[in-house]
């Protein structure tokens, strides 16, 4: 098995997203499971509408969107992260992340191009069920996909 978080929306284009699911095929055992996270246009689409907020015990994470002026398939998603430093002083620090959104169903495509088959994804609910409380570097809006390699059954060791 090889599991991997929302990296592969930081791919530039089709072309590699395409090679890095051809590269995952290679090194996966016949019937190996690839599980991964990815923002689709639904999830991006929810943080330019409205900023997320996470609290956490050292102090809270900020992640909000803009649709990219460069690309009409990639926004630019900004992570605020707020800390206490010394009693009651806060720090501030940004991070910025230029990501490609890809369609679920391109992405099943190129995955079957690469000899890995969608077993299952999962795209979650709205925050509703835990409003502003995830664990600490928690992508929001990310639906996680599992696909197999071909040549074994699903109950062979991967």
């Amino acid at each position: 098995m090889l599991s991997t978080g929302a990296v592969l929306n930081y791919l530039a284009d089709e072309d590699e997203l395409a090679a890095a699911f051809r590269s995952t095929a290679r090194v996966l055992a016949p019937g190996g499971l690839f599980v991964f996270d990815m923002m689709d246009r639904a999830g991006a689409e929810t943080l330019v509408r409205a900023p997320k907020v996470f609290e956490h015990e050292d102090g809270m994470s900020v992640f909000r969107a803009e649709r990219s002026v460069s690309a009409p398939e990639a926004v630019d998603l900004r992570i605020d992260y707020f800390f206490r430093e010394e009693g009651e002083v806060w720090r501030r620090t940004t991070s910025g992340h230029a990501l490609t959104i890809f369609s679920p169903a391109r992405t099943e495509s190129l995955l079957a191009g690469a000899g890995l088959r969608v077993e299952a994804h999962h795209i979650p609910e709205s925050d509703a069920a835990a409003p502003g409380r995830r664990e600490p570097g928690h992508q929001p809006e990310t639906m996680m996909i599992v696909a197999r390699k071909g040549g074994a059954s699903a109950g062979s060791p991967s």
